[in-house]
C-alpha cells in the first residue's frame, strides 16, 4: 500500500508543474513537514482553493506528523470499500471525544482560501 503513498507524491509534483495556481508557499510547507515527518504522499482535495490536504501516512509515523502538523485541524476518516457516500459529522452516530478533546488543546489556523494565504 505504500506504492499508494508513492503515487499521490508523483501525482502532486506533476500537477505543482502545471500551473503556479495550484499551490503557494504556505501549503508547499506544510506538504514537507508532512513529508519530513514521514507522509509518503498527499493531494489537496476540493475545488477553486477551498478544502482540505490529505496526506498518506504510515502507521508508525501518524503521530510524530500530527504533531509536527499540531497548529492544523485532523480530520480522521476511515477507506470503505462500498463505494461513494455521504459522509457527516455527527457525534450522536460516531464517538469523536478523543478528537474534539485533542482539537480544543490546540491553536488552530482558521480556514482561508487558498487565494489568500501568504
Amino acid at each position: 500500500i505504500s506504492d499508494f503513498g508513492e503515487l499521490l507524491h508523483e501525482t502532486w509534483k506533476a500537477k505543482r508543474s502545471l500551473s503556479d495556481k495550484v499551490t503557494n508557499s504556505v501549503v508547499d510547507d506544510i506538504y514537507a513537514v508532512a513529508r519530513e515527518n514521514g507522509a509518503v504522499g498527499g493531494k489537496i482535495t476540493g475545488a477553486g482553493g477551498g478544502g482540505f490536504l490529505l496526506l498518506f501516512v504510515p502507521p508508525t509515523d501518524r503521530l510524530r506528523v500530527r504533531n509536527a502538523l499540531k497548529n492544523l485541524i485532523h480530520v480522521p476518516f476511515q477507506l470503505e470499500s462500498n463505494g461513494s457516500q455521504i459522509n457527516l459529522y455527527d457525534p450522536a452516530i460516531a464517538d469523536y471525544c478523543a478528537e474534539e478533546e485533542d482539537r480544543d488543546q490546540r491553536k488552530l489556523w482558521p480556514c482561508r482560501e487558498l487565494n489568500t494565504i501568504q
